[in-house]
């Protein structure tokens, strides 16, 4: 992934939609892996970038 900025989420729907497939391949990724802290830390970070687009969105 090239660097998003959080501006770059809120503004660019496309962006947005990117970059969240790419982090859920990526928390996959580790799942399958078994580096299951990695995938925890990953998608509780997820989350906490959502919410915070979703409350600029």
């Amino acid at each position: 992934m090239e660097n998003i900025t959080l501006e770059t989420l809120v503004y660019d729907r496309k962006a947005r939609e990117n970059f969240f497939y790419e982090y859920d391949r990526l928390i996959g990724w580790c799942k399958e892996f078994g580096y299951f802290e990695a995938a925890l830390d990953h998608k509780r970070n997820r989350q906490r970038i959502w919410a915070e687009v979703a409350l600029l969105d």
